[in-house]
């Protein structure tokens, strides 16, 4: 399934105890087609990270 990165904006990121934050922004490789990383922000979760 082909999916916009742009429409991955926002979207929670969850782990076993619960929402931990949302995409930020991504890292695109265009060389390969590969979503290589995705930008969390975490808000107050992890506060200097």
């Amino acid at each position: 399934m082909l999916r916009s990165v742009k429409g991955m904006i926002g979207y929670p990121i969850e782990a076993t105890d619960g929402v931990v934050g949302k995409v930020k922004d991504a890292l695109f490789d265009d060389r390969h087609w590969r979503l290589r990383y995705d930008v969390v922000d975490t808000g107050t979760w992890l506060p200097e990270k």
